[in-house]
């Protein structure tokens, strides 16, 4: 009985085991591929660090199936290859794709592999693949269907130097490459762009991938470019075709949603479209490389994958490759990210906005838009409450205003001198001395401490006058004006005074009930939103505090702020605080950057890269456009006029066009120094500043200083000549006496006092991020009067950045500035030889700003005007800085050559 109740378990098993096995044997596994002349993208899941981007469904034969995905345009198909894989024979009469109910066709390449025809579709669909299976539909595999509507950017190509390239298929190769997300390129070729500066041969310094952040020579192109093309196409992406990279492997650069790219030129079209196309998924899609695919920035290893993000040449892109390129180019940005931080320099920023009477900022749009920020200045506004008429001024002679008590001061002052005269008279008769002359000795010393208490008047009525000046409180001049009129008002009223701002601080006005309220504030500015429980939106905002510093407590961040910003902090319903923003002047957010810059030295040297920062310091600006410098004072001598001093802001362009004119002398310092970033300062200042302390002194120097000797080896100018014949015979009065000016210590001191404002505001830019300007190198290069302008930026800066190299050209007043050269990595002064020992013919001078060694200086690092360029060299022509490019000239390792960066 054991016996068979053994024989009837066993063989129900075996027959269990037989069932199971006929199960196992017939298992189906349908695999999706790209048909080889699709057109559009394909992409399935292949690689495990990209698995969290992929769908993944349970299906009875393979309980984890990822989804592949295939793309079509908007109401077109496309053909899709499968391959059909089972350890044994299947009837395929059993296969069906379904869309929703519809079937799709599909038709036998090969044993194993088939072709199946998509349909076209408004939307995004799925197929699913079922196979019968003892008559139950068994889902085998789904295919996901992306559809785009087309999508076109224009793309243009400008090469600097011939190139033999077929552009009707480069362009097709391109596209086809971005036929995968339905992307088109409208590409357009332009005439080759020809440069003094880039030649066919020019080859490009490495870019640094991790800094992300364009070249000096990028950022030349792209200028030199757009300055030739101001009606150039700003809604596109620009490639320029260059020789190639010092890293011969670097076939492109371009950064991420940024329209500006690099591309080495190839004559083998394909591959040139591989590179085109590689280079510009960075700015159009913002791409990364396919080994930093993934979020936690570890991608498939580098090489391995057919990608067009990897270094094999290849051409896929996943699906979500796809959708970057589609969602990813919504702006068309020529700047990297470091200028995009910049910022409106100056001391005092002007924030305008309306608030209720509970104090909560009335919302236009959002709160960014309700925070208006039209400018940033030098100076502080403010207005006189005076109660009194007899204080109240009615005149300003440069910083001293004018009321009755300077009137009343004034009528006493004179009062006294008469009664002082006539006492001094009495005296004298009475003493029966008889000499005028020592009478009148005595009145000097009498009339210089009258005119001291008279000047003292000033000084005293204006310290009373302060006492009523107010910076914060109602500004009745703005009442029932609109923040279009009132940001005007503040500038050009009469009736409110400006008062320049060293320190770094904010202006608000504030609206109520129609009437404008000033406020003096520090540089940050915090503000509270409060979340609205029914709607779940942050819809009431008020400034709760200012400060000097940025304090975050949601990242337990805490620096000295450099310029200003606004901190915003968000408060649940318990008043507790969920999240905080920082945004500087121009509505950029800063967050980000912020909470980088608190992780590990080696990410904040990747998010902080060190940069060299290129400062040109201009001098006198003439009011003329001639064509050389003397064509300038030559209209300066007959109009009289002169431009206002600087205003002391920085420029990230040659504002004045000072430079740039001349030779592009600006354009062949960076192409030798190859900048981050370069700025502008203006070091503007009257003729009343220099040696000269007058226009009308410079005119007569000038009009009576020799002209170039015709003989440069016999020279006639080292006496004056007169209109007598004796006098010119017998005169010993030397020609370089009038080039001797006593120093204008005061003038100088004023340029190099202004000079330490523009540094404030020059590291407002290079400090959005605090301290980020610490491991920066500074280049500075200044010309005449930027030379004390220079001197005060240093005093600004010092330990603030470091000091790489300081090109002083013609200096105006050089010995009265003092150059520390252990500060610097090199320092070279460049101009005509004159000194008490040594000197080139006085025709050969700088009569503009005579020359002499900047003190601290050894003569060393003194480089003399070239001898060869004997009809450069003159009055004006030694001076003017279009002949200086001959410093560029001067072979690398020489003394004073610009070292190639």
């Amino acid at each position: 009985m054991r016996f068979i109740l053994f024989i009837f378990i066993f063989g129900s098993f075996a027959l269990f085991s037989q069932n199971n096995k006929v199960t196992t044997d017939i298992k189906i596994n349908l695999v999706f591929k790209a048909y080889e002349k699709q057109k559009f993208g394909f992409d399935s899941y292949q690689y495990k660090e990209w698995s969290k981007h992929y769908r993944k469904i349970n299906l009875k034969f393979n309980p984890s199936y990822f989804v592949a995905v295939k793309s079509l345009a908007k109401n077109q198909s496309d053909k899709l290859d499968f391959i059909i894989r089972s350890k044994t024979k299947i009837d395929v009469r059993n296969l069906e794709f379904l869309v929703k109910n519809k079937a799709l066709n599909f038709k036998q390449k090969n044993d194993s592999t088939f072709t199946l025809y998509l349909i076209g579709q408004k939307s995004d669909y799925k197929v699913n693949a079922f196979f019968n299976f003892q008559n139950e539909k068994t889902k085998i595999a789904q295919l996901d269907v992306k559809v785009f509507e087309e999508k076109t950017e224009n793309v243009i190509i400008v090469p600097i130097s011939n190139q033999s390239i077929n552009e009707q298929e480069l362009v097709k190769e391109i596209n086809k490459i971005y036929a995968q997300a339905n992307l088109s390129l409208n590409v357009s070729f332009k005439p080759i762009f020809k440069s003094k500066v880039f030649e066919k041969t020019t080859i490009f310094s490495n870019p640094n991938f991790e800094k992300q952040n364009y070249t000096g020579q990028m950022h030349l192109l792209r200028d030199l470019y757009f300055e030739e093309n101001p009606k150039a196409d700003k809604k596109a992406f620009y490639i320029f075709m260059i020789n190639g990279f010092a890293d011969s492997t670097i076939n492109g650069f371009m950064l991420k949603n940024k329209a500006l790219a690099f591309v080495k030129t190839n004559s083998n079209e394909k591959q040139f479209a591989i590179n085109i196309a590689r280079t510009l998924s960075f700015g159009i899609g913002i791409l990364n490389e396919s080994w930093l695919e993934a979020e936690d920035k570890i991608g498939p290893e580098k090489g391995s994958t057919t990608n067009l993000m990897d270094t094999t040449g290849n051409t896929d892109l996943t699906y979500f490759q796809w959708i970057n390129l589609r969602n990813s180019s919504k702006s068309y940005s020529f700047f990297d990210n470091d200028e995009n931080i910049k910022t409106n320099n100056g001391t005092v920023a002007y924030y305008f906005w309306e608030e209720d009477k509970n104090g909560n900022i009335i919302l236009n749009d959002d709160f960014l838009n309700s925070i208006k920020r039209p400018y940033k200045k030098n100076f502080l506004s403010y207005r006189f409450e005076v109660k009194y008429k007899i204080l109240k001024p009615f005149y300003k002679i440069y910083s001293y205003y004018i009321s009755s008590v300077n009137i009343f001061i004034l009528l006493i002052v004179i009062v006294l001198i008469l009664l002082v005269r006539k006492w001094i008279k009495k005296f004298w008769l009475k003493k029966s001395y008889k000499s005028r002359f020592w009478r009148r000795i005595l009145y000097l010393p009498i009339l210089a401490g009258i005119l001291y208490l008279t000047y003292e008047s000033f000084e005293i009525s204006n310290l009373i006058l302060d006492k009523f000046k107010v910076i914060s409180g109602p500004l009745l001049e703005l009442e029932n004006l609109d923040y279009k009129k009132s940001k005007k008002e503040l500038l050009i009223n009469s009736n409110l005074r400006h008062q320049e701002e060293g320190i770094i601080c904010s202006e608000v006005l504030i609206k109520q009930n129609k009437k404008w309220n000033l406020k003096k504030r520090m540089k940050v500015l915090y503000f509270e939103l409060q979340e609205n429980q029914k709607t779940k939106s942050w819809d009431k905002i008020k400034l709760v505090s200012n400060s000097d510093s940025l304090k975050l407590k949601t990242i337990n961040y805490f620096e000295k702020a450099k310029t200003h910003f606004m901190v915003f902090s968000y408060l649940n319903k318990n008043g507790e605080v969920e999240k905080q923003e920082v945004i500087n002047y121009l509505g950029l957010n800063l967050t980000e950057k912020l909470e980088l810059s608190q992780k590990a030295d080696t990410l904040l040297n990747e998010t902080n890269p060190a940069k060299r920062i290129l400062v040109f310091v201009n001098g006198y600006r003439p009011t003329s456009i001639g064509h050389t410098f003397e064509e300038n004072f030559n209209d300066i001598k007959n109009k009289g006029l002169e431009f206002p001093n600087s205003k002391n802001y920085i420029y990230d362009f040659d504002r004045y066009d000072y430079w740039t004119p001349w030779n592009n002398i600006n354009l062949l310092f960076q192409k030798r120094i190859n900048p981050n970033e370069t700025y502008y300062a203006d070091g503007h200042f009257s003729v009343g500043t220099s040696n000269y302390r007058s226009i009308m002194t410079f005119t007569q120097v000038s009009q009576q200083y020799p002209k170039r000797c015709a003989n440069k080896n016999k020279h006639h100018c080292y006496k004056k000549t007169t209109n007598s014949l004796k006098e010119s015979i017998f005169s010993n009065s030397k020609t370089i006496d009038d080039l001797k000016m006593r120093a204008n210590k005061k003038g100088f001191n004023l340029r190099k006092s202004k000079g330490r404002l523009a540094a404030r505001n020059l590291l407002q830019i290079l400090n959005e991020i605090p301290k980020s300007s610490e491991n920066d190198t500074l280049y500075l290069i200044a010309h005449s009067m930027g030379f004390a302008y220079a001197q005060g930026m240093i005093e600004e800066l010092k330990g603030k950045i470091n000091f790489g190299s300081y090109y002083i050209i013609a200096p105006e007043n050089a010995k009265s500035g003092k150059v520390n050269e252990s500060e610097w990595q090199e320092v070279w002064q460049y101009g005509s030889r004159f000194n008490t020992t040594k000197f080139d013919a006085p025709c050969l001078q700088d009569g503009v700003a005579p020359q002499t060694k900047a003190s601290g200086l050894s003569d060393s690092k003194r480089i003399y005007i070239p001898s060869k360029l004997y009809s450069k060299r003159g009055f004006f022509d030694s001076h003017f800085i279009g002949y200086y490019s001959w410093i560029l000239d001067i072979s690398q390792g020489k003394k004073g050559s610009v070292r190639q960066m």
